[in-house]
Order: C-alpha cells, then structure tokens, then sequence
C-alpha cells in the first residue's frame, strides 16, 4: 500500500483550516462551486473531509470534544475578560482568594486547584 501524503493544511497544524471548510461548504449551499471536489480544491481542504462533511458523517474536533470543555464558550470568555482586566501576571499567589464574575459553581483540575470558580 502507497503511503499517504502529508497534508500540511490539516486541522492540528492550520488554524484557518476549519474556516476553510465553513467556507467551502457555505459556497456549495450558496452555488458558488458546483461540485464537493471544485469546493475542497478552490478552499483548499481535503475532499474526504470535505465530503464527510457535507454528508454530516463528522463534525468538527471543536464541536466534538465540547462535552469535554470544563467551562462554556461565555464562562471561557469571562474568564479571559477578568484576567485581562486584572492585568497581574497570573501566578497561584496573585490568583488566590479572588473570584471572576460570570462563571458558574465549577472547580478547576486538581493542577488547577488554587482556584475556584463561583
């Protein structure tokens, strides 16, 4: 069996790589490209990927690992927002005993543990 081509533009390497997938399959829905294969080539993703896609077989890593998100997308961005605001370099001293608003009752991992969500 040949051996498979490395992809430089896959999802663990490209950030924009997920984009471009949104990109291709909105341009199919839209009638931009006419074909799976005009789309994937045009954006520049795999066709099996793309193709999977569009069948609905797989959804993205980012979808698929959500369940396993310890905070929500709005907890993760008010955290990211109290942090900044704080504008303390963050250390387990600076940390503790102080609580950002937004977030629900969660506590971090046990490596976390200095700090406790509300």
């Amino acid at each position: 069996m040949a051996r498979r081509k490395s992809c430089a533009s896959r999802a663990s390497i490209d950030p924009t790589y997920e984009l471009r997938i949104q990109a291709a399959l909105e341009g199919l829905r839209d009638g931009v490209y006419q074909t799976i294969s005009e789309a994937a080539k045009a954006q520049k993703v795999a066709l099996p990927t793309l193709s999977d896609r569009a069948r609905g077989v797989h959804i993205s890593r980012c979808q698929a690992h959500a369940h396993r998100q310890l905070l929500t997308n709005e907890q993760e961005d008010a955290l990211v927002a109290w942090c900044t605001h704080s504008a303390l370099p963050l250390s387990p001293s600076t940390l503790k005993g102080r609580e950002p608003s937004g977030l629900s009752g969660k506590t971090l991992p046990p490596n976390l543990s200095y700090v406790t969500l509300p």
